[in-house]
């Protein structure tokens, strides 16, 4: 195998394995969310009680 071949596929394996880690990334991190929001249910905070909710602001104008 020439150089160029053996650094090309050495990249590609490398973005491979970026993306398997980026897609397990994702779904844990959704996994941890769905978990959060089902405590933050059992202790009764509802997210209307966040206090940056988007109804307590006037519209912005358009320009």
């Amino acid at each position: 195998m020439e150089p160029i071949q053996i650094i090309i596929t050495i990249a590609l394996c490398i973005g491979a394995l970026a993306t398997l880690v980026f897609i397990i990334w994702l779904i844990a991190a959704l996994f941890l969310m769905s978990k959060a929001k089902k405590a933050a249910r059992e202790i009764g905070f509802t997210f209307h009680d966040a206090p940056f909710d988007r109804r307590d602001y006037p519209k912005m104008p358009l320009r």
